[in-house]
């Protein structure tokens, strides 16, 4: 009797606990690392944003990268299907689709700029992120590709 009265109660403080996880981590000015090399771009979302968006590690080939932009916040959330993913009151976390990115991936908490990564048959059509210092990486990843063997 006592348990079954508890636990509604565990349960609001589960979800409570998770919410304001999220709201915490949407007010990060940074919320993925990325690290760029010769032939990969790789994403990581800090944590606890790789339990929230369902993925540990993002990688993209740098040749299929189609364009690189930083719009002023585009609205949130996203429409279409959360699959999977996390869409909180100032936090999207996780793979999107819909009828206007395709399919997308999201990191997104407050932050007016975010970077756009448009890819051609990669994982995703779409990759929004918000980082610290998005112009910057947005002309590090519109630098020309390094001569040599790609494969």
């Amino acid at each position: 009797m006592l348990l079954a009265a508890l636990i509604p109660l565990i349960v609001i403080v589960i979800v409570g606990a998770f919410l304001a996880t999220g709201w915490r981590a949407g007010g990060r000015p940074d919320l993925a690392a990325i690290t760029i090399t010769a032939r990969d771009v790789v994403i990581r979302p800090v944590r606890p944003l790789g339990v929230l968006s369902f993925r540990k590690e993002l990688r993209l080939r740098r040749d299929r990268i189609r364009g690189v932009s930083v719009p002023d916040r585009p609205s949130l959330p996203p429409r279409g299907r959360r699959a999977p993913g996390t869409r909180m009151p100032g936090l999207v976390a996780g793979t999107f689709r819909g009828p206007q990115l395709g399919t997308s991936f999201w990191l997104a908490g407050r932050a007016s700029r975010l970077l756009r990564i448009d890819v051609r048959n990669g994982p995703f059509d779409c990759v929004i992120l918000q980082i610290v210092d998005p112009d910057r990486i947005a002309r590090d990843l519109s630098q020309p590709l390094p001569e040599g063997p790609r494969g």
